[in-house]
């Protein structure tokens, strides 16, 4: 039987990433898959996107970040931060699987129409690592 080549589910990796990067800043933000009810003041939604699989051990995987706040400027700083985390994340020797990452589409105002809360988007492409198996 031929080797196979798994890479990490992307929304568990990127949630526990920004999770984990939010927190050692002392940000208080939740970090989901899901919006949560009754939805915190502060939240990111992590969303896969898409990709592809077109080298060995390496996939490109799409994600959108949505971040809501209760006032505008303040997820707008949200979203950038999101943002620069990842775009940092291929340099940070505590995250191997992430080796590149792109920018699809910086931050940008995209209010909640559900809500009316403020909430800032960014959709960032990464490079990840697979595993052998």
């Amino acid at each position: 039987m031929s080797e196979l080549v798994v890479y990490p589910a992307i929304e568990a990796l990127i949630v526990a990433y920004l999770s984990t990067r939010l927190a050692a800043r002392t940000d208080r933000a939740v970090v989901a898959t899901q919006v949560p009810n009754p939805r915190p003041d502060r939240l990111v939604r992590v969303s896969a996107a898409g990709g592809g699989d077109d080298r060995l051990i390496l996939a490109s995987r799409m994600v959108i970040i949505e971040c809501w706040d209760s006032r505008e400027p303040d997820a707008a700083q949200l979203a950038e931060l999101c943002h620069a985390l990842l775009l940092g994340a291929p340099r940070d020797p505590h995250e191997p699987r992430i080796r590149a990452a792109v920018t699809v589409g910086a931050p940008v105002n995209h209010a909640d129409p559900d809500t009316r809360h403020p909430r800032y988007q960014t959709t960032v492409s990464l490079d990840v690592r697979g595993q052998l198996t």
